[in-house]
């Protein structure tokens, strides 16, 4: 049974009938959705370098989470506040 279902893959490789299709699929879909965040952060931040290497290197996602939550945040001041909801303008009477 395993050999037969082994065959049909390598057989036909791309059909809607085969899982590895699917499992395929939702690995592209994993890919694009974390490739545009992070080419999205990284052309706010001008981050050029980081950008381009985002573009052209596919890591199914892992450079692109590393770079959201690692590599984004480098450099940047925290803002006052903004941990604690405390607003630094003053309050309009």
């Amino acid at each position: 049974m395993y050999l037969h279902f082994a065959n049909d893959c390598i057989r036909q490789p791309f059909t809607w009938n085969n899982p590895v299709t699917g499992l395929f699929a939702l690995l592209v879909l994993w890919s694009i959705v974390w490739k545009a965040i992070a080419l999205w952060k990284a052309a706010r931040n001008n981050h050029v370098w980081w950008y381009v290497a985002l573009l052209v290197i596919n890591t199914i996602g892992l450079l692109e989470i590393l770079y959201i939550f690692v590599f984004s945040n480098w450099g940047k001041k925290p803002v006052a506040g903004a941990l604690t909801g405390q607003s630094t303008q003053n309050p309009v009477n």
